[in-house]
C-alpha cells in the first residue's frame, strides 16, 4: 500500500516570500484542492532553489513519487525538460499517474527543441494549459492529453465605484524588469504629459535584481508622473487595483499565458489596456480593455490617449468586467485536477 495518495511538485517558496506568476500559481492550486481533498493524503515538494543540490532534490523526487498513486507537477520551462522526462521515465515502474500544470504558454515551442520532452510529455496522464490556443497547438502535434485549465487567483472580489480622480490613474502591477515593458508606459505616460494630456502611472511589483539600478535611474528621471508603490501581497492586489481607472500590462513576452495581473483586473473591475501578445484576445475583449500592437511604445501611447478622451467608455468597461468573474473562479478552474484526483485508477500509459 502506498503511503501518499498524492505528490504535489511546484515553486511553493517556503524558505523565501515570492509572488511571482509560477509561485502564486503553485500555491493557488494546492490551496483549492485542500479544499476538495484531505491534506493529510498530500505530500509537497518545493522546487525552490532546487539547482543548488541537484542531487538531492531529484533522489528525493524519486523516494517521493514512489510512495505516490498521483502525481500533480506545477513547474516551468527548467524545470518541466527535467523532471517531466525522469517521473515519465519511472511511471511504468512505479504506477502512478501524472497531472502536470503547465507554467506559461512555451510548451508548442519546447517540444520542438527538445526531442525527450516531446516524447515523455505523451506518457503524461493530464497536462492542463493555461489558454485554448496552446490547447490547440499542442493537438496539432497529436497530444491527446491536453486539457485547459485557466489561472485563477482567491481574492475578496471588490465592487469598485466610478472613479473621481482629476488625474487619469494608470497602474502596472508585474515584476518589473525590461521585458515586462515597464519602459515603453513610463515612455507613453510621459509622452502624453508632455503633450499637455495630465496622467499618472503606479508601478507595483518586485524588481528583478539586475533591474534595479536602471529602473530607479528611469523613474528618478520622471518622478512628477511615475511613482514606484512597492510589492503588495498578492491577495490584497485587487483592493489597490480598484483604485485606478485602467491597468496597464505592456509585456514584451510573446508567450504569456493568462497572467496573474488580467485575473486581478477583472476581479477589482479595473479596465486593461494590453500589448497583443499571442493569447491576449483569448482573454481581453473589448467589453474589458483595449489592445495594442504587440510591444510598440506609440502603440501605446497612441491607445491611452484615445482612452483619456473617452472617459465614459472606461466607465462602461469597468461595469462589464463582473461578469467575466465567474469564468475565473478558483472553484470553477480547478475542476480538472480534481476529477484527475478523484477519478479511479486506470491502467498505467
Amino acid at each position: 500500500m502506498k503511503e501518499n495518495n498524492i505528490l504535489m511538485i511546484g515553486h511553493f517558496a517556503t524558505h523565501d516570500y515570492k509572488n511571482d506568476g509560477q509561485t502564486v500559481k503553485t500555491k493557488e492550486i494546492y490551496n483549492e484542492i485542500i479544499k476538495n481533498i484531505d491534506k493529510k493524503k498530500i505530500k509537497i515538494v518545493d522546487t525552490q532553489n532546487w539547482k543548488k543540490n541537484k542531487v538531492s532534490f531529484l533522489k528525493k523526487i524519486i523516494k517521493e513519487a514512489k510512495k505516490s498513486n498521483k502525481i500533480i507537477l506545477i513547474v516551468a520551462s527548467g524545470g518541466a525538460k527535467v523532471l517531466i522526462p525522469i517521473l515519465g521515465a519511472l511511471k511504468p515502474l512505479f504506477k502512478y499517474k501524472i497531472c502536470y500544470c503547465v507554467v506559461g504558454c512555451w510548451l508548442d515551442i519546447r517540444i520542438k527543441e527538445n526531442k525527450i520532452l516531446r516524447h515523455y510529455l505523451k506518457k503524461i496522464d493530464l497536462v492542463l494549459v493555461e489558454t485554448n490556443g496552446l490547447k490547440e497547438s499542442l493537438e496539432r502535434e497529436k497530444y491527446k492529453n491536453i486539457k485547459v485549465m485557466y489561472n485563477f487567483k482567491t481574492v475578496n472580489i471588490v465592487n469598485s465605484n466610478n472613479s473621481t480622480h482629476q488625474r487619469k490613474k494608470f497602474c502596472i502591477f508585474s515584476r518589473i524588469m525590461e521585458e515586462k515593458g515597464i519602459e515603453d508606459a513610463i515612455y507613453a505616460i510621459n509622452e502624453l504629459n508632455n503633450s499637455g494630456i495630465k496622467c499618472s502611472l503606479d508601478i507595483y511589483g518586485p524588481i528583478e535584481v539586475n533591474y534595479i539600478k536602471t529602473f530607479e535611474e528611469i523613474v528618478s528621471k520622471n518622478k512628477n508622473y511615475i511613482n514606484y508603490q512597492g510589492n503588495v501581497k498578492p491577495e490584497e492586489s485587487v483592493k489597490y487595483l480598484s483604485q485606478y481607472d485602467m491597468l496597464i500590462f505592456p509585456t514584451h513576452y510573446k508567450k504569456e499565458g493568462l497572467p496573474g495581473t488580467i485575473l486581478d483586473a477583472i476581479y477589482s473591475n479595473t479596465p486593461i489596456i494590453a500589448s497583443n501578445w499571442e493569447y491576449a484576445e483569448e482573454f481581453i475583449n473589448n467589453d474589458i480593455g483595449y489592445l495594442y500592437k504587440f510591444a510598440d511604445k506609440e502603440s501605446l501611447k497612441f491607445t491611452l490617449k484615445k482612452v483619456i478622451k473617452n472617459r465614459k467608455d472606461i466607465e462602461n468597461k469597468r461595469k462589464k468586467c463582473v461578469k467575466y468573474i465567474e469564468k475565473y473562479s478558483p472553484s470553477n478552474c480547478i475542476k480538472p485536477i480534481i476529477e484527475f484526483i478523484n477519478e479511479t485508477d486506470k491502467k498505467v500509459r
